[in-house]
Formats: C-alpha cells, sequence, structure tokens
C-alpha cells in the first residue's frame, strides 16, 4: 500500500520533478512514523541525482579563521620585519597576524636591567643607596604600587619581604630608613607606618643576634 502524494506539496528549494519518492509504510509502522521518515532535505545535483543536504558544510562554510593568509593586504606584512619596541627582538609572522596586542606588556627583567644600568651611572651615589633605589623601584613595579595610599602598605610589604637582607647590611639598613624619612617628609608616609617597620627590623635583628629567641 502506498501512500499518495499531494502534487502541490513540494519541497521550496526542490523542482516539481526532482521529488523523492514518498515513504513505504509497513504492517508495524504508522503513518506518523513514515511522514518523520520522509520529512528530508533534498539537493539537486547537476547530473539529477538528488542527495541529502549535508548540514555539516554550513557549518564548515560559517567557520571563519581569524586571519586569511593569502590576503593581498597582508602581502606587506611578508616582504617587511617588525620589531617590538621595548625588546627589540625581531616579531614572527604569527605574531604580526594575531590580534594579541603586547605593546603594553611589561617584562619585569627588563626592566629590572634597565634600572641598574640607570642608577650604575650616578658616580657620586654610594652602592648601599643604588642597591636600595633599585630594590623599591622594582618592588613598586610588580607590585603595582600606583596610587600615593598604597605606600604605607607597600613600606610594611617591602620590610618584610627584605627584612633579613636589611639586617644583614646596616648600611643598607639605613638608607631605607632615609628613604622612608624622605616619603615621610613628602606626606606620602605616616609615622605609625615608620615605627611598626622599625620594630619588625628590630626583631629580625634580635632573632640574629641570639636565635634562641626565635
Amino acid at each position: 500500500m502506498t501512500v499518495p502524494v499531494d502534487q502541490d506539496i513540494v519541497e521550496p528549494r526542490s523542482p516539481r520533478n526532482t521529488v523523492p519518492p514518498p515513504a513505504q509504510m509497513t504492517e508495524s509502522g504508522s503513518s506518523k512514523d513514515a511522514q518523520d521518515g520522509s520529512v528530508v532535505d533534498y539537493v539537486p545535483k547537476e547530473n539529477g541525482i538528488n542527495v541529502p543536504e549535508r548540514t555539516a558544510l554550513q557549518s564548515d562554510r560559517a567557520r571563519k579563521l581569524p586571519v586569511d593568509l593569502d590576503d593581498p593586504s597582508l602581502a606587506l606584512l611578508k616582504k617587511r620585519e617588525f620589531f617590538h619596541s621595548q625588546k627589540a627582538q625581531r616579531m614572527e609572522l604569527d605574531v604580526l597576524y594575531s590580534d594579541h596586542d603586547s605593546e603594553d606588556e611589561l617584562d619585569h627583567d627588563v626592566a629590572d636591567f634597565e634600572d641598574r644600568t640607570l642608577l650604575g651611572g650616578f658616580s657620586d651615589v654610594a652602592e648601599e643607596e643604588k642597591r636600595i633605589m633599585h630594590m623599591w623601584n622594582s618592588f613598586k613595579r610588580r607590585q603595582r604600587i600606583l596610587a600615593d595610599g598604597h605606600v604605607p602598605w607597600a613600606c610594611e610589604a617591602f620590610t618584610h619581604q627584605h627584612g633579613q637582607e636589611l639586617v644583614q647590611n646596616p648600611r643598607l639598613r639605613w638608607c631605607w630608613r632615609v628613604l622612608m624619612i624622605k616619603l615621610w617628609n613628602h606626606g606620602l608616609l605616616n609615622g605609625r607606618t615608620m615605627n611598626i617597620c622599625n620594630k619588625h627590623l628590630e626583631v629580625l635583628e634580635s632573632q640574629r643576634a641570639d636565635p634562641k629567641q626565635s
């Protein structure tokens, strides 16, 4: 038994002469199952053979590459060489094609090297003063101390982080105290924070003199 096909109902994308044959009904099946099985998208080819439409092709066409390597506008990038503005290192093609902008990225190792080079150019400054300034500049940069209100916290954290080195070098410790006094003169540090930092260094010094106290 076959189901008659209404000639007025034709798939919009298929011509009238390419309508697939209707589904056959079996004894165990129903008319609803036959209708569900017959709802298939068909795409006519040039040779007149109808095949089911591959939906995966649509997703493949919709998928876009981040960069079209054959784009004529990118030909200039292949002919020229580009370098990082800070590192002065040659940039690879994958970096040029990517959307990531590393211009504002900061390399702490390079920044520390430049800071030491700059401080090393001062001949009338003691080595301990250069050392404490480099330690303070590196600490501020790595901890992103940007506002004046961050300075008190930065001084306490700096004292805890470099306390052992400050205690072992009395001249370096004195330079750190002078730096805190200068910050206090500019209104960036209060006396309470200075007292906390000095007491912490005194505790470390007493523990270093008498290890039993630790």
